[in-house]
């Protein structure tokens, strides 16, 4: 497969209401968009979209990548098998927001020159997945409402970001969301490493009464997280600690936490992803996929390794309604609280223009 040329183009979407967790306010989300076309004139598109606060690289690291695989990859052979497409990614220090955009207009690509790919390849055809719908730190009576509304369309898990200076308010806002909703919901938290060791384990103790599917990102610190999951009375899910894909296999392999939320966009890459979600399944824990506010193309890329995993609980991909307008339509809706991935669709037909 003979590389005719990769193009990109700056975008940036504005968010309806700006969406607050316990350390950081996004009004905004930026990035490139990504075009691979091959000499047959097949074409793949990808996302690089760093987040601030949580990635490593900013926007102007990503261009000066994204320039030099543009020289690189002109007229460059990339082989003849997906194993050939990973190793080109892989044998490059790339960031690894540059790395998801590359892998997934690559890997975009190379389905478009076949049919029934996934199906042959993953054994997948077609699949419901479930989401979960997310607040940001706001008015208790606000969120109930929200919460109630998107019942109504079918959404049945919802992540609360708590973290407030006065747990006071964080425990209130639980205990009103519970006893307003009872056992229809499964609710999940998210603190975003805002408490210390000792906080956490005091606050935890307070909020183990409630039925609570996990608690997220109780600490900063990874190791502080993997103490609390051995005695925590409510289950633990890790979520920005984590940094590379290694931290994702030691806590698979080698911890009591049954739950990584993985931010493909910030901790690693397609194909990477894919590994994790195996071995995951192998050690009988959970990878549960992330948007990190993509437009509807890197946010199609997560919807595909969602579809990947096996069990049943919800993803975080109920991120596209949140902008106010896209880079192009979204393939991926959410109907009844659910994702329908249809390999026949993937990747989507991307109305994109380039200059």
């Amino acid at each position: 497969m003979i590389i005719d040329e990769l193009k990109y183009f700056y975008f940036d979407l504005i968010l309806s209401t700006p969406f607050k967790n316990s350390k950081e306010t996004y009004n905004k989300r930026y990035g490139f968009i990504i075009r691979i076309k091959d000499r047959q004139g097949n074409i793949g598109y990808g996302e690089c979209s760093p987040l601030p606060g949580l990635s490593y690289e900013n926007l102007e690291d990503v261009e000066l990548q994204l320039k030099k695989l543009s020289n690189l990859l002109q007229d460059f052979n990339i082989g003849d098998n997906l194993q050939m497409i990973e190793n080109f990614s892989s044998k490059r220090n790339l960031f690894p927001s540059v790395k998801f955009g590359i892998e997934q207009s690559l890997f975009n690509l190379w389905i478009s020159r076949g049919k029934n790919f996934i199906g042959k390849t993953y054994g997948l055809t077609k699949k419901e997945i479930k989401v979960n719908a997310v607040y940001g730190i706001g008015n208790k009576f606000d969120i109930i409402s929200g919460i109630e509304r998107k019942i109504e369309t079918g959404y049945n898990t919802f992540k609360l970001k708590i973290g407030d200076e006065n747990f006071t308010n964080d425990y209130r806002l639980v205990d009103a969301v519970l006893k307003y909703f009872g056992n229809d919901i499964n609710l999940r938290l998210d603190v975003n490493g805002k408490w210390d060791k000792k906080r956490a384990e005091e606050n935890i103790e307070k909020l183990s009464s409630f039925k609570i599917e996990y608690i997220e990102e109780p600490c900063e610190l990874l190791d502080h997280q993997i103490d609390l999951s051995e005695s925590s009375s409510v289950p633990i899910a890790v979520d920005e600690s984590i940094s590379s894909p290694t931290d994702v296999l030691h806590i698979i392999r080698s911890s009591n936490i049954k739950f990584v939320v993985l931010k493909p966009m910030i901790v690693t890459s397609i194909f990477s992803t894919i590994k994790l979600i195996e071995e995951a399944e192998k050690n009988g824990k959970n990878i549960i996929i992330s948007s990190s506010f993509e437009s509807t193309v890197g946010r199609s890329a997560l919807v595909f390794l969602a579809a990947l995993t096996n069990h049943n609980y919800a993803h975080g991909l109920d991120t596209a309604e949140q902008f106010r307008l896209n880079v192009c339509d979204d393939k991926f809706t959410v109907k009844n609280g659910n994702i329908l991935f249809d390999q026949a669709g993937y990747p989507p037909k991307f109305d994109l223009t380039f200059a």
